[in-house]
């Protein structure tokens, strides 16, 4: 953020002495410049406006959320130096439609997520919230306007079943049970039955189980081994929602029996 803020101040004066030496240029003979005159200038802009350009395609990484440290000052953790891109306040915005705008990243969430209705495509139904991969896959696929409280417009497509990263997104490492932060982000997301505070953006059909459980990731376990080898079949990444944890060891199916593994599913759309 710095570098593109140092980057910008010297595009504005570039082109305050670009603007001066045309003005000039008017305004008096034509003179030889050892500088290279205005050519140069119009150069060096077109120079730092590709710089700039290349800076806004880079992601950039937003904070934790963690504001304590762990250990005396000057040891220089997580909670001490706060790097990163600051996360915004408010953090969620709810829309009013049964979806919340997360302002960090622009993402629409489904605002229940812990949502427990059918929904349909054509004669094939599935029903939330603890799903198989196949059918939470289903779920995300088949959400449209109607279900689960929602009155966006949307159609079927447009919702999906989250990545693992997108679903890492919205945690923050300074609170936990949930770690997920409310509307404001500075607090917990705090529901009546979790606290007896209704401080969330996000609801639930069954909010003693809403961010309990690990939630699936569209995202599969790749295979180990040197060149990358086929993503595994049968393990997927989850998220656990207690204290923001990753796990890779979500099982599609159990080894042994055969059956089918369920999780949470929470769904997601991209911003409008």
């Amino acid at each position: 953020m710095m570098r593109a803020q140092s980057i910008l101040m010297s595009l504005l004066m570039l082109l305050g002495l670009c603007c001066g030496a045309v003005l000039l240029a008017h305004a008096q003979p034509p003179a030889p410049s050892a500088a290279g005159g205005v050519p140069a200038l119009l150069a060096e802009i077109d120079a730092l406006e590709a710089e700039i350009a290349e800076l806004g395609e880079m992601a950039q990484v937003p904070q934790t959320g963690q504001t304590e440290s762990s250990c005396s000052l000057g040891c220089r953790d997580d909670g001490e130096l706060r790097k990163g891109v600051p996360l915004p306040s408010p953090r969620f915005t709810d829309n009013g439609d049964g979806t919340v705008t997360d302002e960090l990243t622009g993402l629409l969430w489904l605002q229940n997520a812990y949502c427990q209705d059918t929904v349909c495509s054509d004669s094939d139904c599935v029903t939330g919230a603890d799903l198989s991969w196949a059918d939470a896959l289903k779920f995300a696929n088949y959400l449209q306007h109607g279900y689960c409280d929602l009155s966006d417009g949307s159609v079927a497509g447009q919702w999906r079943l989250p990545n693992v990263k997108e679903l890492l997104s919205l945690v923050n490492y300074r609170f936990a049970d949930p770690a997920v932060s409310n509307a404001m982000g500075d607090n917990l997301c705090q529901s009546v039955v979790h606290g007896g505070v209704d401080d969330c953006s996000f609801v639930g059909d069954n909010q003693a189980a809403m961010f309990h459980g690990d939630y699936w990731s569209s995202t599969p376990r790749q295979g180990q081994g040197a060149p990358p080898t086929s993503p595994e079949t049968n393990y997927r990444w989850c998220v656990d929602f207690i204290y923001g944890e990753t796990n890779p060891l979500c099982l599609v199916t159990d080894p042994v029996s055969g059956a089918a593994q369920v999780n949470n599913v929470w769904a997601v759309r991209d911003p409008q």
